[in-house]
């Protein structure tokens, strides 16, 4: 029988990466990807792409990159599932090894770039703002970010400038060709907690009024136990009828696509907004306490 040829000897020192046969999980598929869900998710499902058209495993990519870039499979995998943020060394050295043209760091640059001025646990669901059509949410301790003033988000965010103006910026949408309806809801307390002196806070409740109208619906919730004093959260549509959520919590937040978790938001914001004031009630408590506790 014909013996089949021998593979060259390594030289001292090197080994042979990896390939995609043999590889992850003992030949296990991976988890397909949503890379519309985030910016994560869109990175690590490109960067997935790019190694398995280059026949690497993870463990592969990760010995080309080892001199340069050093990375554990575990951070990879993390990275392609969309579970945790890329640093951009790894978008340069990933380019480099899988000889993708800068593709990886210009998306990097294009997802990330500047998003320090938005928190990390936000970013999800700052990508997916501009492209609702529609936004319901409940906030029990501040104005909605997209309706608040300048000098109310200075306030609220210590002067950093680069936020404040991060969180502006996100207002750009409301001046679109298309811009999204907003339902709010917002707790009493919001219109009474002192954002630094008197006139900041009477110039947000007057911007209040003067945004209101068919596409921006203010409603107020009364000082009273209700089912939203669980914290904020926000349910956006997008133009194919799919739902995104958000949620607050003590210290950071979550961005969700999970159907059952968006309905269970969805029936939340139901219930916290049949124990509101209706929309013209809500208007006038607003202009009442702008004038009498603000002026």
């Amino acid at each position: 029988m014909t013996a089949l040829p021998r593979r060259p000897p390594l030289m001292a020192g090197h080994h042979r990466p990896s390939t995609v046969k043999g590889d992850e999980a003992m030949g296990q598929r991976p988890n397909d990807l949503r890379p519309w869900e985030s910016p994560k998710a869109l990175f690590g499902s490109e960067l997935r792409r790019y190694r398995e058209a280059a026949g690497l495993s993870i463990a592969g990519l990760c010995d080309l990159l080892q001199d340069s870039a050093p990375y554990s499979k575990s951070t990879i995998g993390t990275v392609e599932r969309g579970e945790s943020r890329p640093d951009r060394l790894l978008a340069v050295q990933a380019d480099r090894v899988l000889d993708t043209r800068e593709a990886l760091t210009h998306m990097w640059d294009g997802l990330f770039k500047g998003a320090n001025a938005v928190p990390a646990w936000f970013a999800d669901w700052a990508m997916q703002e501009p492209k609702f059509d529609a936004i319901r949410s409940y906030q029990p301790l501040v104005v909605p970010g997209l309706l608040q003033t300048p000098a109310y988000a200075a306030h609220l965010l210590d002067n950093d400038e680069p936020a404040v103006e991060a969180r502006l910026a996100r207002q750009e949408v409301l001046a679109s060709a298309t811009p999204p309806r907003l339902m709010y809801v917002m707790d009493e307390s919001v219109l009474l907690r002192d954002a630094g002196n008197p006139e900041v806070m009477r110039d947000q409740l007057q911007h209040l009024l003067a945004v209101s109208c068919r596409h921006v619906r203010l409603q107020i919730a009364p000082l009273r136990l209700h089912e939203g004093i669980g914290g904020a959260f926000a349910i956006g549509t997008l133009p194919d009828g799919g739902e995104v959520g958000y949620k607050d919590n003590a210290v950071s937040g979550d961005t969700t696509t999970d159907r059952l978790e968006i309905k269970r938001l969805t029936g939340l914001f139901a219930s916290i907004q049949s124990a509101a004031y209706p929309v013209d009630q809500s208007l006038e408590l607003i202009a009442k306490v702008a004038k009498e506790k603000w002026t």
